[in-house]
């Protein structure tokens, strides 16, 4: 009887701990392809295609909205900076690109305007098409998860990335994937994993008693 009852008890906190897993963070899966240039002279040099990859955290960093209504942009706009970059990988015609590590991301969008992003110590702030929409900016600015809830409806094009320390290297976008993944907060995942250890154990104490 008392190994049901514990046994109830462990399948009952797994399924807790399962319906209790919400996406407290969010992962955002930048997937950036397009071509690489190098200007020397005048001349216009095509080194061949070129892919970066990073993830973001959407909450680190520090986020400042500004609705329609403010005089300061008359646009709805969203800033964010110092943002957490891991995983970065920089290819350019199957040559990886060696990049700093601590890594943060800064963007800003105006809605209907202008949108911009750089990494710190990899590439400058550069404009990027198309714009989000203002509908888009203030449906973002409204959410607990500003950043994910922006990308979750807009993705940007088209720019133009080039390093800081060398103007003369431009990787010009063809293309942008933001992959954004739910990271569960580390509480529901201990609760979780208690519980099927709790099962793991109560099975463990019937099969004994079976033997004897």
């Amino acid at each position: 009887m008392s190994t049901m009852i514990s046994r109830s008890v462990a399948l009952l906190t797994a399924l807790l701990a399962i319906t209790g897993l919400p996406a407290a963070a969010e992962e955002l899966q930048f997937d950036i392809t397009g071509e690489a240039y190098q200007y020397t002279a005048g001349n216009t040099v095509a080194l061949g295609p070129a892919e970066i990859i990073f993830t973001v955290d959407s909450q680190s960093g520090e986020v400042q909205t500004y609705p329609a209504s403010d005089p300061t942009f008359g646009v709805p706009t969203i800033f964010a900076s110092d943002m957490t970059v891991t995983g970065f990988s920089w290819v350019i015609n199957g040559q990886s690109i060696l990049a700093p590590s601590n890594l943060t991301l800064g963007l800003s969008a105006m809605g209907n305007t202008d949108f911009a992003l750089g990494i710190d110590g990899v590439f400058d702030w550069s404009n990027i098409s198309p714009p989000a929409s203002s509908e888009q900016v203030s449906a973002a600015s409204a959410s607990n998860d500003v950043i994910a809830a922006l990308f979750s409806t807009y993705a940007p094009v088209n720019g133009d990335l080039s390093p800081p320390s060398d103007g003369s290297l431009v990787v010009a976008t063809s293309n942008t994937t933001v992959r954004i993944v739910g990271v569960p907060e580390p509480g529901p995942l201990a609760l979780f994993a208690l519980g099927l250890v709790g099962v793991v154990a109560s099975r463990g104490r019937r099969k004994l008693c079976q033997i004897w």
